[in-house]
């Protein structure tokens, strides 16, 4: 393929040209220009960000989508520097992906293209029948043509799957075979997993259901008539609480729960999780609602003590727009913990509305001290511009800009 980089270098020269220089300002007001760099395909939105380092240095990111939202390039100049020796464009970093869809807006294929040279290293097809059924899916990873992973599935009429298998090495033979059958209802009866396509069953699911909806799953590993493991669905009798016991070794005793709570409306109100089978709930989520059926407020209590480790509230307009969400951290959070000092923190975002335009601004706070905040605009739901402070300096650190193409 003949090399597309002289064109690629005199378009980005003027675009650069146009751009100029950023200082003290990170902001793109040009970021509409980068609609028309030919890298990527058509682009439907544009996001262009500067971001200054500790050293005043500015990186130059250009981010393009399609008209799905699926990104189609990222960009980086770690430099923002104009330098076209590297590349033959100002970019380190230049990746590409192509996709089609087919009429029902489904994506069907998947290129990635690194270095944006017009080579593939990379890509994935899809295919869909006529009742929406994924049926076909592979992978070519190293981009040599070849499929290395192939996935491939058959639906009843009502598009219910009924027989899958993988290849999981491109070899031609399938390493895991699927089947699932149903009643008249529509709901599983039983569900087999053979391996290395030896006409063997390696296991067996089988499914039983009562009057209230719920069922009793149990797995024979072996396929050796043994019941190796169980997951009992329980219902309670209007339906709000649904309770999950899972034996996993079958030896008659749970080994763990879930039971999750909704109102009559299907909104959640609670989930719990009891992890290890001993009775008590060690994980507790509950939410509250508006009467307009806005959530309210949300806790998680990650311990079962009772006491709730993050709390989040939100509040509305006349409008039921949001206004606000804060959410406080006390601690005791193994994933959140070491994030701020493992202290205690708090986020605060806010909205302002003015017309079309809705401002939304963060803040995060930690032991009493802003550690970082962002500030969003947009109009008419479309991003116009997002600027951050990632150090609470009371200076932007990044400054993104979007813009639609025409």
């Amino acid at each position: 393929m003949p090399s597309r980089r002289p064109t690629y270098l005199i378009i980005a020269v003027v675009l650069l040209a146009s751009c100029g220089r950023v200082e003290d300002e990170l902001a793109s007001p040009d970021a509409a220009s980068w609609c028309d760099l030919p890298i990527g395909g058509e682009a439907a939105r544009v996001a262009v960000e500067r971001r200054r380092d500790q050293d005043g240095q500015a990186t130059l990111s250009v981010d393009k989508f399609d008209a799905h939202g699926n990104q189609i390039l990222q960009a980086v100049d770690s430099g923002d520097d104009e330098r076209f020796e590297q590349l033959g464009t100002p970019f380190e970093q230049l990746d590409s992906t192509y996709w089609s869809y087919d009429e029902g807006g489904n994506w069907t294929a998947r290129d990635y293209d690194f270095g944006s040279d017009g080579s593939i290293e990379e890509r994935a097809y899809q295919a869909f029948d006529e009742t929406g059924c994924l049926t076909d899916e592979r992978v070519d990873s190293d981009g040599d043509g070849e499929w290395d992973w192939v996935n491939r599935t058959e639906c009843d009429d009502d598009g219910r799957w009924v027989w899958g298998a993988t290849d999981e090495d491109g070899d031609g033979e399938w390493d895991v075979v699927f089947t699932a059958s149903y009643d008249e209802q529509g709901r599983m009866l039983v569900r087999t997993v053979e391996k290395k396509d030896d006409a063997e069953v390696d296991s067996v699911t089988r499914y039983t259901y009562d009057e209230s909806g719920g069922h009793l799953a149990t797995t024979d590993e072996g396929a050796d008539g043994v019941v190796d493991s169980t997951a009992r669905l329980t219902l309670s009798g209007d339906g709000n609480v649904r309770t999950v016991d899972l034996d996993d070794d079958g030896d008659g005793s749970i080994d763990s729960s879930t039971r999750t709570t909704t109102d009559n409306e299907g909104r959640q109100l609670e989930d719990a999780r009891d992890e290890d089978g001993d009775g008590s709930f060690e994980f507790l989520e509950r939410r509250s609602y508006t009467e307009n059926g806005e959530l309210e407020e949300t806790t998680f209590d990650a311990d079962g003590d009772g006491q709730p480790e993050l709390v989040t509230t939100y509040e509305y307009d006349g409008e039921n727009r949001p206004l606000s969400v804060e959410s406080w951290y006390y601690g005791g959070l193994d994933s959140l913990a070491g994030t701020s000092d493992d202290g205690p923190w708090n986020n605060v975002t806010t909205y302002a509305y003015e017309k079309d335009t809705v401002t939304r601004t963060s803040e995060s706070f930690s032991n009493g001290d802003l550690r970082r905040s962002c500030q969003e605009t947009t109009v008419a739901d479309d991003p116009v511009e997002l600027r951050c402070d990632d150090d609470g300096d009371g200076r932007d650190d990044s400054v993104t800009t979007y813009a639609l193409c025409d």
